[in-house]
């Protein structure tokens, strides 16, 4: 009985950090939206990566908002510097303030605030919210996903033959020499809402460039 109820404090733990994400990153995509398309500075990082203002201050908010209860959760963020002490924590918030940010600082709408909760190197909650499209995407583990509190999920093709497919044009014209052919979806400039868009069933496949691993500030 005593293990049943440990458990349960577990999955209430759990819920509530889940539900403590989705408000965040509701209060991050509106601080987001809020600077959007106004006059902001912006900078390259390492060499091709932009960032702006909006990026440093959703960054701050989040971080602000999930880590100031003291509970012993790491912390892995596009736009701070890595600290190596999130790899002894059980519980890691992995964030994107803004993904998409080339998108953002030109002004479309298919940008978007990532962030995850990891326990033990497996995700347990995650959610990418897109303001300007007023598009809410929420995952739990064992729970499903969901786009605006609707269920969600991908499609069940199993060859490339006419599937749906997104990602830059180099690539899909590389991918068109080897595979059927496919029918080419409009650009989604932010990686995480492409993927969002395969799990919604929107896309079949999502296609990006391979990175290499950067030192300093994660992300690219």
């Amino acid at each position: 009985m005593e293990g049943l109820t440990v458990a349960g404090i577990e999955a209430v733990d759990a819920a509530s950090a889940a539900a403590r994400l989705a408000a965040c990153v509701r209060e991050a995509g509106a601080l987001a939206l809020s600077m959007f398309q106004t006059p902001l500075k912006n900078w390259t990082k390492d060499a091709s990566s932009p960032v702006t203002e909006a990026d440093i201050a959703v960054d701050a908010l989040l971080r602000q908002r999930l880590m100031s209860d003291g509970e012993g959760f790491g912390w892995l963020s596009e736009e701070s510097l890595d600290d190596p002490a999130r790899l002894d924590a059980r519980r890691v918030w992995i964030v994107d303030p803004i993904d998409g940010t080339r998108a953002y600082i030109a002004g479309f709408t298919d940008w978007a605030v990532s962030a995850a909760l990891v326990e033990n190197g497996r995700p347990i909650a995650a959610c990418l919210f897109a303001p300007a499209l007023d598009e809410f995407f929420s995952a739990t583990a064992g729970g499903g996903a969901t786009l605006n509190g609707a269920p969600i999920e991908a499609t069940t093709g199993t060859t490339l033959a006419d599937a749906r497919i997104a990602g830059p044009k180099p690539l899909l014209d590389r991918v068109a020499t080897q595979v059927p052919p496919f029918t080419t979806m409009p650009r989604v400039r932010s990686l995480a809402l492409r993927l969002a868009r395969v799990a919604q069933g929107s896309l079949d496949v999502a296609l990006v460039w391979r990175q290499q691993p950067r030192l300093g500030p994660c992300g690219g």
